[in-house]
């Protein structure tokens, strides 16, 4: 959705109707992915103060705020998730301790090779940044060299609108460096910078147009014809993605299961006034794959209990009601 937004954007028509799929296709995406918030400066670059622009996006932009800050009420307790202000004194709100906790997980998951929760220094961040292997090496030089090569391209340089879209999206990776640069949330803007600075050679080097359709339908087809085939071992550390699938002719009309651990087994386990169900078999920390109802795994339940001293229970015999946590320190 993002490279419509852009296509959008870039239109040269500047009318109420590209105003508004620009706007709807924003308010769609930060509803999905906060991250992509710094686009928003798009849609304001497109109000020009006119009065039925400004009504759209308060209306459709009230909506939207309304709908997620109701969500992060409801599931944490924190209206503005995942800021820890202006909680809300609720049993089901989510301990500061523990919402720093799970914070820190997420940001750290894109500096480092394993999620460490200590503090480290930014500087100490970026350096394992730039040092990580694998699939992540390859994105995350490759968008600093997008963003290199990207400034001395003509259209960013002599368009307002390219030159305004390629400092958003400059604003954008920076949010995310100093946050959590995982290479699937600045996914947009790898995208966008690749085939526009692709395109910017093509034209330059004046290939016939067939020649670079025939040129994208290879570069999309041969990955596809050889992932039976190929392992990546060198570009996917972790085990559970080196795992093939086993794909059939009847997943065209019948697809498997949702999970690829749904063959394994559980076991149900009594915490307090919660039944829970947990894999039998050692997965990563949060790994539940598709067990019955509730479902998490007991490594991350004990480990809360350990370090934080916290562990979830049902709020009533009902459990449609919802969790609450409970601390343990003193039992």
């Amino acid at each position: 959705f993002s490279q419509i937004l852009f296509y959008y954007f870039l239109d040269k028509e500047d009318s109420f109707d590209n105003f508004k799929i620009v706007t709807l296709l924003f308010l769609l995406l930060i509803f999905v992915k906060i991250t992509v918030a710094p686009l928003g400066l798009v849609v304001i670059y497109l109000l020009g103060f006119k009065k039925n622009r400004i009504n759209f996006l308060l209306f459709f932009g009230s909506i939207i705020a309304l709908v997620l800050v109701l969500k992060n009420l409801i599931i944490t307790g924190y209206p503005f998730y995942p800021l820890s202000i202006l909680p809300i004194n609720k049993d089901w709100t989510i301990p500061e301790k523990l919402l720093t906790f799970f914070v820190q997980i997420s940001e750290n998951a894109g500096y480092f090779k394993t999620a460490v929760s200590n503090n480290q220094s930014l500087f100490d961040k970026l350096i394992s940044w730039i040092q990580l292997d694998g699939i992540n090496r390859i994105f995350n030089f490759g968008i600093l060299l997008l963003f290199a090569f990207g400034w001395f391209v003509k259209v960013i340089k002599t368009e307002k609108k390219y030159f305004f879209l390629y400092l958003v999206l400059a604003l954008t990776f920076l949010i995310l460096l100093f946050t959590s640069p995982q290479y699937r949330f600045f996914l947009p803007v790898f995208v966008f910078l690749f085939v526009l600075i692709s395109s910017t050679v093509f034209s330059y080097l004046k290939i016939n147009q067939k020649t670079v359709q025939y040129f994208l339908l290879v570069v999309i087809l041969v990955p596809l014809l050889f992932t039976e085939i190929i392992t990546f071992p060198n570009l996917l550390k972790n085990q559970l993605h080196q795992e093939k699938e086993i794909n059939s002719w009847s997943q065209i009309l019948i697809p498997n299961e949702n999970s690829k651990f749904s063959k394994i087994e559980f076991e149900k386990i009594k915490e307090g006034n919660l039944n829970y169900f947990s894999p039998k078999d050692e997965l990563f920390f949060y790994g539940t794959a598709d067990g019955p109802l509730p479902c998490v795994n007991k490594l991350q339940l004990n480990y809360l209990k350990t370090y934080y001293h916290i562990k979830p229970q049902q709020r009533t015999h009902n459990l449609g009601d919802g969790f609450y946590s409970k601390k343990t320190k003193n039992e």
